[in-house]
Order: structure tokens, then sequence, then C-alpha cells
């Protein structure tokens, strides 16, 4: 089976709207966010680290702002010693009640991955935020 997850990028000056969408046979989803130019690129640095941090899971925390339309969450995790990650996408519609944010109607998946997969993640994540590419897929095959 082939899990797919598409990213894509409308670039602005410092800023843009970064649209994640993931199709696995159980669910599919897609949502997008504002977020930072340099965030965006910092992020996809993260995840070209080798090895992963095992304390603190790598993901897009600190990219840009919650938007009113939906709220992205990426994240990857090692799992054993021997290369194997989990790469989690939620995709969630916040909501903000007395000065904090809630979310409702979130989908989430977490995929089987591994270092090469980071690595396409990472560069990306980077070409995206500089503008040299508008989107990228990423095919996880399980």
């Amino acid at each position: 089976m082939i899990d797919l997850i598409r990213f894509s990028y409308q670039r602005f000056n410092e800023d843009g709207e970064l649209t994640v969408g993931f199709e696995s046979k159980p669910c599919s989803a897609y949502g997008g966010m504002w977020v930072f130019n340099k965030g965006l690129w910092e992020a996809g640095q993260r995840f070209l680290q080798y090895p992963l941090p095992v304390d603190k899971p790598v993901d897009l925390s600190n990219v840009g702002l919650v938007h009113e339309k939906n709220y992205i969450q990426l994240s990857a995790i090692p799992l054993n010693g021997m290369g194997g990650i989990a790469l989690r996408v939620s995709i969630a519609q916040p909501f903000i009640t007395d000065g904090r944010v809630g979310f409702r109607y979130q989908a989430s998946m977490e995929f089987s991955a591994n270092y090469e997969h980071l690595t396409r993640l990472g560069t990306g994540l980077k070409a995206l935020s500089k503008g040299d590419i508008n989107e990228f897929e990423l095919r996880l095959i399980t």
C-alpha cells in the first residue's frame, strides 16, 4: 500500500500558506495554515537531523501562527535503533475561547517512515520556504 502526504506552499513576502494533505486507505484529510518562510526553512532543517533526538520529537513548532482555517502538526519520532520513524500528521480546526486556543474536527494519521523519507521531507520544506518549488509529495510504501 502507498501512503501519500502532499505539501504545497503559496509564498508571499515573509510568510505564506502551507497546505498539507494526507491519503491512506483508512482516511484522508487536508488543511492549511499561515507560516513564516524562515520558520518553515528551520523546520526543514530540523527534519534533516541524524540521528533524531530521542527526548523530543522533531516537529513544525514555531513556524507560524494558528490560522482561523486549520492547524497542522507534523512530527517525527524515532522508534528504534534500526532507523524506524513514526511520522505523525494532524490537521485540526482551531477555535479561540476566553483567549485560549482549542481544537475541534481533528484528523490524525501516523505513518511508518525512515531517514530517507525525512531527508526528502526536510529538503522539500526548505525548498518550499525559498520558493524553489510550489509543491511536493512524500510517498510512503507500507
